[in-house]
């Protein structure tokens, strides 16, 4: 398997509305390609779903409950894409803590609430998912998952995480048997006070179930809605 799977684009706003001018000429595409459902059983998830999750060994419990979902969109041959693909579903991700002190954001206007967004893109029989923080604390990600799944001991970019293993995992809100554990190689600083997810744990049907950051401990998930 290539170790270098994919590269993944990033979908500004900028993108995304500027691609609702149209050119002379717009056509219907013949078929749209979708992103394997396998894939998107670990991340995707329909908007309103929500997530409770615990910082283990707080006292008092320190709780953060992340909502939010993922939206797609095609765009058609003749649409101005800004070099994204046509006929070929793009999703897109968002979703807001209501932890500030955790997981605070830049924004006023939105009460200072930190964000966490999640790019898709592929084709065929290559796709990817990239995370990026809107919260000041916290370092993005990067390339969280990629499709095909690689075996256990597998960098999915030169950059990214490592698959460590799929044994289930097991948390507050229960035990998850379809888990992919990952570990990132980020090391902390000890002056920015900025916190890298160490380990993250995503279950098939769930998403994320367990967070591990550098400064900030380890967050379970204790409860969870998934919207139909």
């Amino acid at each position: 398997m290539k170790k270098h799977i994919l590269v993944v684009c990033f979908l500004t706003l900028s993108a995304w509305l500027g691609a609702c001018k149209k050119q002379d000429v717009v056509h219907d595409c013949d078929q749209v390609e979708k992103a394997p459902q396998e894939f998107l059983d670990y991340w995707s998830f329909p908007p309103g779903s929500y997530w409770v999750y615990k910082q283990r060994g707080s006292v008092p419990a320190v709780f953060d409950t992340v909502r939010g979902g993922t939206q797609t969109r095609v765009f058609k041959p003749g649409q101005a894409t800004y070099g994204l693909p046509t006929c070929v579903t793009l999703y897109e991700a968002h979703f807001t803590h209501s932890n500030r002190t955790f997981f605070r954001g830049y924004s006023s206007l939105q009460n200072f609430a930190g964000g966490e967004s999640l790019f898709c893109q592929g084709s065929g029989n290559e796709w990817g998912v990239q995370q990026s923080n809107e919260a000041g604390n916290i370092y993005s990600t990067g390339l969280i998952l990629v499709y095909p799944l690689p075996p256990p001991g597998t960098m999915l970019s030169r950059l990214g995480p490592t698959l460590l293993d799929t044994v289930p995992v097991t948390v507050p809100a229960g035990r998850f048997p379809h888990s992919l554990h990952f570990g990132t190689a980020f090391i902390d600083s000890t002056t920015s006070g900025i916190n890298f997810l160490r380990r993250f744990h995503l279950a098939r049907g769930v998403g994320y179930t367990r967070k591990v950051y550098t400064r900030i401990g380890t967050w379970e998930l204790v409860a969870y809605k998934i919207n139909p």
